[in-house]
């Protein structure tokens, strides 16, 4: 049995008939100062960027020449460039690492730590839509999770393949109906050299996948490292890891980010304060069959969740049909009170029986 419950914060989005995003060009009367770092011969990505924006761009050889330019300018920057990849760039443009993955550069993952988001692409094929899609929503443009709190009930597609690519040919008629997508990052399998595949998917590979699931749904991403106490495959010796994953979904521009409520608050924390546009979805699983949902640690375990999730998503085994009349009142006594994250706000449930 699960429950979950969403707060609404959140801004306006653009939608057209059914519930599909269709944005082209951004139309906004604030010009976003920005900052892109992109490989040698590969700016014109970044000419994208300011067609897609409605802003002029100019190339820029040093530091100083970004400091120089005009806020409403976009700036793209060669990432091997001295000073590119530092954090005292001395100015408030939001910077935003480009890398085309079937292009002739390697991917450097440590230029994204320097950066606040970072889009891959593919040059062939290329989607000017995905484009818009990445930019309209890390500037706040749109918000697909105010249209979702709209509706009564909610449902969800997860993608439990250890390639993507194998989801892709019936990514469409599974997805009908669905009002969000989960990528299982612990459920992917990277296939290494010598036959056998990743304990841990990389970054690199998981970029990858989640470009390939972007390109082919307009459907929100619900990016999610499940740990393998509750069901999942992530090791759990180390936290530091989930937070590095996390993070680079925040970058990577999923809709919602599945933060467990096992890990340790500092990390909780962190990620909720560098989150953007993302909502932090705080998931609780409980798969022993002894959960009660009316013991007075459920509200408390609720109470965390609210702290720092937008979302609050608690998942418990069970067996009775008393059991979930028991969830159907903590349900409705959670929908009678304000959010304890301090928020206040609609809140709506999504509900189903795992038995």
């Amino acid at each position: 049995m699960a429950t979950m419950i969403q707060a609404e914060r959140v801004t306006t989005a653009h939608l057209r008939g059914g519930d599909a995003m269709d944005i082209q060009e951004i139309p906004s009367t604030t010009k976003p100062a920005l900052l892109c770092l992109h490989g040698e011969g590969e700016e014109d990505i970044v000419g994208v960027f300011a067609d897609v924006l409605g802003q002029a761009w100019i190339p820029a050889t040093s530091i100083d020449h970004v400091k120089a330019a005009p806020s409403s300018t976009i700036v793209a920057l060669r990432n091997n460039l001295p000073g590119a990849c530092s954090t005292d760039r001395g100015h408030s443009r939001l910077v935003i690492n480009t890398h085309c993955v079937d292009g002739p550069h390697s991917r450097d993952d440590s230029i994204a730590e320097y950066c606040d988001y970072e889009y891959l692409y593919t040059k062939s094929p290329f989607f000017r839509r995905d484009v818009a899609r990445f930019l309209s929503f890390i500037l706040g443009q749109i918000s697909p999770h105010r249209d979702l709190t709209k509706k009564a009930r909610t449902t969800l597609i997860s993608t439990t393949f250890p390639d993507v690519h194998h989801a892709l040919p019936n990514l469409d008629i599974l997805s009908v109906g669905a009002d969000a997508i989960e990528i299982r990052v612990d459920l992917l399998e990277e296939p290494l050299p010598d036959g056998t595949v990743n304990k841990v998917p990389s970054l690199k590979y998981v970029g990858e996948q989640l470009m390939i699931l972007r390109q082919r749904t307009e459907l929100p991403i619900i990016f999610t490292t499940r740990c393998t106490k509750e069901n999942g495959r992530f090791p759990m010796d180390d936290p530091n890891l989930f937070y590095k994953y996390l993070t680079r979904a925040i970058q990577w521009g999923c809709e919602y980010v599945d933060v467990e409520l096992w890990l340790p608050e500092d990390i909780r924390r962190r990620l909720a304060e560098k989150k953007g546009s993302s909502k932090i979805i705080s998931a609780f699983h409980d798969f022993s069959g002894t959960f009660k949902w009316t013991a007075p640690e459920t509200q408390t375990l609720f109470e965390r969740g609210a702290v720092y999730g937008d979302v609050v998503k608690m998942y418990a085994l069970v067996s009775t049909m008393q059991e979930n009349m028991e969830l159907e009142y903590f349900r409705h006594q959670i929908q009678t009170k304000v959010c304890f994250s301090g928020v206040q706000s609609r809140i709506k449930t999504q509900c189903g029986v795992a038995c």
